[in-house]
């Protein structure tokens, strides 16, 4: 095995300070990585899940700064593709690489998640037995109705789909959408300190249906704009305004968030 890359950043101190910046912005469940160049560095919480996962050993991590430092690792590019697949698809992680735009600047230029392989197919080299499935849902329940709006997206092939319907209160019609569709990635709203007994149980059936859940603040599912969204995606702007689908409030909310996610 080639030997791992020597940490070299020039600004320690700089970078650490940016580093804590970004990583109070950054979403659960998600791995950054900083690309750069011809090898690539993880830091914090990061640099140990990689340590772990692909070196199984802690030794290799390195200490940036001093009191108490910053954890960090670095990888080649063939220990970061062996990474990348071991967190999308055995652990369910959300990956960010992040690219320099100079000194100390940092943004993301690719993102990957076990419903959004796009940017990451190279990384990947082709080994993907299927074009994955992510869905989003918004769940509305008042009394004893429970009504389910979701959108679910293929992203290798650009294609949308939405749906509402009224379930039960064990949801097992959204339980078995799940599994039909072979979703692989769930959005749901962000549940905060109040937890929502509802929002508990939808995270739980995909959980269990193997699906990664990824939580989404809850701005993310308004839908004011959704149908400027949907025309600018079929390039035609009177398109959206005819499709009955935008009737189904509940689903175009989920529309909204996913379209958010994916960045499209």
């Amino acid at each position: 095995m080639a030997s791992r890359p020597e940490l070299k950043v020039d600004d320690e101190v700089g970078f650490i300070k940016l580093y804590h910046q970004l990583e109070a912005e950054k979403a659960a469940e998600t791995v950054r990585v900083f690309d750069r160049g011809d090898w690539l560095s993880a830091h914090g919480d990061d640099a140990v899940l990689i340590a772990r996962t692909q070196y199984k050993t802690t030794s290799v991590l390195k200490t940036l700064g001093r009191n108490p430092g910053l954890p960090s690792v670095t990888m080649t590019i063939t220990a970061f593709r062996s990474f990348l697949r071991e967190a999308i698809f055995r652990l369910g992680k959300r990956v960010e690489i992040l690219q320099s735009s100079g000194r100390n600047q940092w943004k993301v230029a690719k993102q990957a998640s076990p419903g959004n392989l796009q940017d990451i197919e190279d990384d990947l080299g082709g080994h993907v037995e299927s074009a994955p499935i992510i869905l989003a849902v918004k769940v509305s329940a008042k009394a004893e109705i429970r009504n389910i709006g979701v959108c679910f997206a293929d992203a290798s092939v650009r294609e949308l789909g939405v749906s509402e319907f009224v379930d039960n209160d064990i949801y097992s019609n959204f339980e078995s959408l799940l599994i039909q569709l072979g979703v692989k990635e769930c959005l749901i709203q962000y549940e905060g300190k109040q937890k929502d007994p509802e929002l508990h149980k939808v995270r739980a059936i995909a959980e269990n249906c193997g699906c990664a859940v990824s939580e989404r603040p809850q701005a993310d599912f308004g839908n004011r704009d959704i149908e400027q969204d949907l025309s600018r995606l079929m390039r035609d702007e009177k398109s959206a305004s005819t499709l009955p689908q935008t009737d189904l409030k509940l689903a175009m909310s989920a529309a909204a968030a996913l379209i958010k996610y994916l960045g499209v």
